[in-house]
């Protein structure tokens, strides 16, 4: 496994899974933390307009006798839970 690169795919509609090979899950929730700075500082120019794009994301660790999909899985809760809060963030 050793030397494999980092891969990102596209699983539907607005959500991508990240796979950082050897990675621990607080390195991978570090190094999605400072994609996620560096998306909001960057705006998005749509027709000359700026536009403020903000991500939500989950980790989760792909474990000895545990499946990709759970891990996809708990990932995808990690996700929906930061979105929640990101929502209860704005609505205050």
């Amino acid at each position: 496994m050793h030397g494999q690169a980092n891969a990102v795919g596209r699983i539907g509609g607005d959500e991508f899974a990240l796979l950082l090979w050897h990675a621990s899950e607080e390195a991978a929730a570090e190094k999605m933390g400072d994609v996620d700075t560096y998306v909001a500082a960057a705006p998005l120019i749509f027709r000359g307009v700026p536009l403020s794009v903000r991500i939500s994301w989950g980790v989760a660790g792909l474990r000895r006798g545990s499946s990709a999909e759970s891990a996809l899985e708990a990932a995808d809760a990690a996700l929906y839970a930061a979105r929640t809060r990101r929502a209860a963030r704005v609505t205050r």
